[in-house]
Parts: C-alpha cells; structure tokens; sequence
C-alpha cells in the first residue's frame, strides 16, 4: 500500500524560507523554465501586508505540491477589505491526483478563514479553472482574452506622470492608491500611471519588442479614448500594445482591430470566505503574472 505525502502549514515568511530550495526544484519540474527568486521574494518575503499562507506536501525529502495565498488590501474610497490572492499552484506531474488538489485548497482556505480574509482572489490558468469552480464553488468575476492592438498613427500625447496608480472604476474595490503599495507592486515590474491628454487614465508596463502593456484604464471620454492610447503609445515609442478585450471595449477598440495574443485568455475568480466577494475593479496589478 502506498504511502500518502506529507502535509505541512507554513504560516509565516521565515518559515516559507526554509523551503525555498524545494520550491525552486518543484517549480522548474512544473513549469520547465527558471525560478525567478527576486520574483518569489517579492510576493512571499517582502509582502507588507502580512504573511504568506502554505499547504505543502512532500513525498520523503521531495517536495511534490504546493498552493499559496498571499494577503492583500483593497479598497473602494469609503471602505478597505482584507483578502487573500491564490497563486504558485504546483503539482508534481508524477502525483496529481483529485485529492492531492483538494487538500493543497481545502488547508489554505482554511488558514485564510482563520485569519479572517474575505475572500480569495485567483487569476487561475486553464487547466485550473474548471477544478476551482466545481470543487470550490469559485465565482467568475471576469473572463476576457488577451489581445494585442496595432495603434494608427498618432501624435505623441501629454503624460501627466502619476506616483501612485490612482485611478479606478466608480465604486469599485482597486488596489490602495498608496505608496506603499506602488513601491511593493511595481517593483519589478516597472509599472508607470499617467493621464493621457488631461483625460485618459492609465496603468502600464513596456515590454520588449516596442509593445505597451495596458494593465488599467479608467476612460473620461470613450470619443477620445483610442486615439488617446494610440498616442501613449507613440509617447513611449511602442508600435504595439497589449491589453485585454474588456479594457479594449472600454476604449471603444472594435473587435475586428484586435489579435488574440497566443490563445491566452484572463480569468478573474473569487471564492467568499468571511464576508462576500466585493465588486472589483479589474486591475491586472492585482494578478502576479504581470
């Protein structure tokens, strides 16, 4: 009879430390590329808003599965809530399994709960987002692909350089507009907000390659709107720019004007843990990928 893994809680970043060779050999048999490790330290070790949370699973000195939530804030302008983002859900090829799964959420959702998070927050891949919301009961917030724009020719627009990524949509729960928050999530990602000729808001990154990637927008006036971001991009010297079909609708790009970008397709999910899940803003500095 085999014998099942190992389970182990992390609760804290000291003790997630110990196990970061593990997790570099782990994530590199999952993924077949490298582990980033200013990357892990950033989410896991340098997170202001607290401690990670861990569900481990080795089989004798391996490390053969790992899902974590990291805390984070969001807040509306009248009302911050304390949630937890899902992210790094590994699984050794040699022992997936339905419980292997099943524990690796059912622990951390359970340490979540304890801490009183409100809800967790996933921007789940393909093949983990059906399992989510059949097993765990996750809700879709957004489903959009990703898209990429070739912008007509336009002159260079005004960039009002923000210090903070302020802008969000009425109402909705966003990131903090602090620096402690822009400081943390832009540290490796480089990420810039502007308003565009006095009107158009905007989140983004450069990629290489000349492409602009759009992470938010908040549009004043959607007459303007495209030609506002065409001229962003000509501001930055970018001849593309990458964004998600949703934020394109909001800048009046018609669909026949977009490419999808490698099949990708942007999943946002909740899962209600102590309260229900807020309405939020569908910022893409709220998911680790960007």
């Amino acid at each position: 009879m085999s014998i099942g893994p190992e389970w182990i809680d992390v609760g804290t970043a000291n003790q997630y430390r110990e196990h970061l060779e593990a997790v570099a050999v782990l994530f590199e048999a999952v993924f077949q590329r490298p582990y980033l490790p200013l990357l892990w330290n950033q989410f896991y070790l340098e997170n202001p808003y607290g401690d990670p949370l861990v569900a481990l699973a080795y089989s004798g000195s391996t490390l053969v599965a790992h899902q974590a939530l990291i805390p984070q804030v969001a807040t509306n302008g009248n009302k911050t809530v304390h949630y937890h983002l899902s992210l790094s859900t590994m699984v050794h090829p040699a022992h997936r399994s339905l419980p292997v799964f099943l524990e690796l959420f059912k622990l951390v959702h359970r340490a979540a709960t304890e801490r009183a998070s409100a809800f967790v927050l996933g921007f789940p891949n393909a093949n983990l987002y059906m399992p989510l919301r059949r097993c765990f009961a996750y809700q879709t917030l957004i489903e959009s692909p990703l898209c990429n724009w070739v912008p007509p020719q336009a002159d260079c627009a005004i960039l009002s350089m923000n210090d903070n990524l302020s802008c969000a949509q009425a109402g909705r729960f966003a990131p903090p507009a602090t620096v402690e928050y822009w400081a943390w999530r832009t540290k490796l990602n480089h990420a810039r907000a502007c308003t565009v000729n006095g009107r158009l808001q905007a989140v983004y990154k450069l990629l290489d390659g000349g492409i602009l990637n759009l992470l938010h927008t908040v549009v004043a006036d959607p007459a303007t709107a495209r030609m506002d971001l065409a001229g962003l991009a000509a501001a930055e010297q970018c001849c593309g720019v990458r964004l998600t079909e949703r934020h394109a609708e909001l800048l009046g790009l018609a669909r026949a004007e977009l490419r999808d970008h490698e099949g990708y397709c942007l999943r946002m999910l909740a899962r209600p843990l102590c309260t229900s899940v807020q309405e939020m803003d569908f910022n893409l500095l709220l998911c680790d990928i960007f």
